[in-house]
């Protein structure tokens, strides 16, 4: 009586024939085991579990890292770069339909990936502030044209450092098609501990802002920003460990002193490097100006040198740009990495 009883209420329940089934590993799971395996799979792969069943339907909108990467959609426009403003128009209602489905009150990733310029910036801003709101740990703007290609800064998104504002309220725009978020009362940035900038300008004032703001924060990476010049990070209550800046042609200054750095990259065109008193930097990069490596990079770098336990050098064509007199003391490094580049036909023999 009771088998033909719960048989009875199965065929009731249309649709929810597929919510439970003992036999079924998945099934028995917790929801919260459920939303970790969601957030290690792609978004779209993780947005296809919604048709499973109704317990399924939106399990993936509380999942904790939105990754909005879509190769296929860039390798659509690389075969065909007429399509770029259709497939960019396509991607941003993609994250706008998240957006309006998510379900999570905390983030520990968002990731923008695709070539967006500064003609987009009402739909990237509020996407920041929705990261924001979400207490998100992680965020990254990758808005590069292709992972090959070099572009001009002048067409970047600038960042606007004013969300970090906690006094601002959440400007209003005038499209619709973009979701509301919370005032910047509510948003959270204490818990920010990654920013990641690929071809979006950001200025020496945003950096400051950023600093003083995200006091947790330990990776900055900024990649072909257009806007910095005088860069200045001081302080040993920064909780900074992982700083790399990459090709940003505009700048003539780094300055780091007295700060927790572990880790310190720089690519890029000559400049004047200060680095005063970081005791803890054990990992350093470093590729500038025409020989990848100015000869007075080690006068440059000189103070800390005693701390170091790995050192990287970028140096192209050295044999006619470079003319070091000589080669410092390395005491403590305990991995040395030299990186060449020539042209095609160039030996080895040739350019040292």
């Amino acid at each position: 009586m009771r088998e033909s009883k719960r048989r009875c209420l199965a065929r009731n329940k249309q649709g929810d024939q597929h919510d439970y089934n003992p036999d079924d590993f998945l099934s028995r799971m917790p929801d919260d085991i459920l939303v970790s395996i969601l957030s290690l799979l792609p978004l779209k792969d993780a947005g296809v579990t919604s048709l499973l069943s109704r317990r399924w339907r939106y399990m993936w909108c509380r999942s904790v890292r939105l990754d909005f990467e879509d190769y296929e959609r860039m390798l659509k426009i690389v075969a065909q770069p007429s399509l770029l403003n259709q497939e960019r128009n396509k991607y941003i209602r993609w994250i706008n339909r998240v957006m309006l489905h998510y379900k999570s009150g905390t983030l520990e990733e968002f990731k923008i990936c695709f070539d967006l310029d500064k003609h987009y910036k009402g739909a990237l801003t509020k996407w920041i502030e929705f990261a924001m709101s979400k207490k998100v740990q992680k965020l990254e703007l990758n808005l590069m044209e292709n992972e090959e290609t070099f572009s001009d800064s002048v067409r970047n998104f600038v960042f606007p450092h004013k969300v970090l504002d906690t006094k601002r309220r959440s400007l209003k725009r005038k499209s619709l098609s973009v979701p509301k978020v919370p005032s910047a009362k509510m948003m959270e940035i204490n818990l920010l501990k990654s920013l990641i900038f690929k071809c979006v300008n950001v200025s020496d004032e945003a950096i400051g802002k950023i600093l003083t703001s995200c006091r947790v924060l330990e990776q900055l990476y900024i990649y072909n920003s257009g806007h910095m010049v005088n860069v200045k990070i001081n302080g040993p209550t920064l909780a900074l460990t992982k700083l790399q800046i990459k090709f940003c042609n505009k700048l003539e200054l780094i300055e780091i002193c007295e700060t927790n750095l572990a880790l310190f990259q720089y690519l890029g065109n000559e400049i004047t490097l200060k680095l005063n008193n970081n005791p803890r930097l054990q990992t350093l990069s470093i590729g500038m100006g025409y020989s990848g490596i100015e000869n007075n990079v080690f006068q440059q770098i000189s103070s800390c040198i005693p701390y170091l336990h790995a050192l990287e050098l970028r140096i192209f064509r050295p044999k006619q740009y470079m003319h070091l007199l000589s080669f410092p003391e390395l005491c403590n490094v305990k991995k040395l990495s030299i990186i060449v580049g020539a042209w095609y036909d160039e030996r080895v023999g040739q350019i040292m």
